[in-house]
């Protein structure tokens, strides 16, 4: 059985979305700037190409990195998100979790899958690593608030 399609922005958040995490996972617990540039390039994108969502790149990058700030998976270091962004206690928690399919932490994960994330296979294994993410870390949320 194959998993049901997943949106194009859906698709695009999660792919900008592991990169975000990744890199800040990796430089945890040093702040780190998230270069738009960088990211797209991760992704073997373009950063002033329009998304398969109809979307710029550059909108979709900054909408994904501020709901990532708002929901408190990392945090913004100064009054911009160029200033630099570190993981939160949420977003460790999150990322730290090795679900039953994983034999390593989610970050570690991440980490591995990014470097393949302009191959589609890489781009499979993003959204499916990114689907534990949100899923584990919704589930958990709901559950302490349920407690």
């Amino acid at each position: 059985m194959t998993a049901p399609e997943v949106p194009s922005q859906m698709q695009e958040f999660n792919e900008i979305a592991a990169v975000i995490l990744s890199e800040v996972f990796r430089t945890f617990p040093i702040a780190r700037a998230i270069d738009p540039d960088r990211v797209a390039d991760a992704l073997g994108l373009d950063r002033r190409q329009v998304m398969a969502s109809a979307w710029p790149f550059d909108k979709v990058f900054a909408s994904t990195l501020d709901w990532l700030i708002d929901e408190g998976f990392v945090r913004r270091i100064g009054p911009l998100s160029a200033d630099g962004v570190v993981l939160t206690t949420k977003g460790m928690a999150a990322l730290n979790i090795v679900p039953p399919s994983l034999s390593r932490p989610l970050g570690k994960e991440l980490a591995d899958a990014t470097e393949q994330a302009s191959t589609e296979g890489g781009k499979r294994k993003i959204s499916e690593l990114m689907g534990n993410f949100f899923g584990s870390a919704i589930g958990s949320f709901t559950k302490t608030i349920a407690g």
